[in-house]
């Protein structure tokens, strides 16, 4: 029901706001390949619209293409170079490519950009993967807090 009101007020107001709130939706029902056509309508009509990379990249990550994902994540961030969420983006999918050291370089960033329980448990695995057990422990332990010091 949301999704077809959705893409009932997307198709008439015919805004990248609006295209963006559908992508959005459609991101979070996992109908990526729509989502991605949506938020790129939006950039097409808006091309320094802040967050669209953001749906982009999450959309690919979810369907594993992730060099496009990378690049997706880069472009949010020229135009938000300390968005927390694409900078997350980038730590997650250098993890699942096990690109450690730069998913660490990407982590770090993104925690100190917004605090989050899910950056430090991605920050855990990371420091897990590096070896780094101590410090892994440590993140595990401050997200299953709710994130802070």
């Amino acid at each position: 029901m949301k999704l077809a009101h959705l893409s009932a007020t997307a198709e008439e107001a015919r805004t990248p706001a609006m295209w963006h709130l559908y992508a959005t939706e459609l991101l979070a029902q996992r109908r990526y390949g729509e989502a991605i056509a949506m938020e790129r309508l939006a950039l097409a009509a808006s091309p320094d619209r802040s967050e669209s990379w953001v749906v982009i990249g999450a959309s690919q990550e979810k369907i594993s293409a992730w060099p496009e994902a990378i690049q997706s994540f880069r472009n949010e961030l020229k135009l938000d170079q300390n968005n927390g969420p694409a900078l997350f983006g980038l730590g997650r999918v250098h993890f699942k490519m096990q690109r450690f050291a730069e998913a660490l370089e990407f982590l770090q960033q993104s925690k100190a950009a917004e605090e989050r329980p899910e950056i430090r448990y991605y920050l855990g695995m990371t420091l897990e993967a590096l070896g780094r057990t101590n410090e892994a422990k440590a993140e595990f332990e401050r997200g299953l807090r709710g994130g802070g010091k």
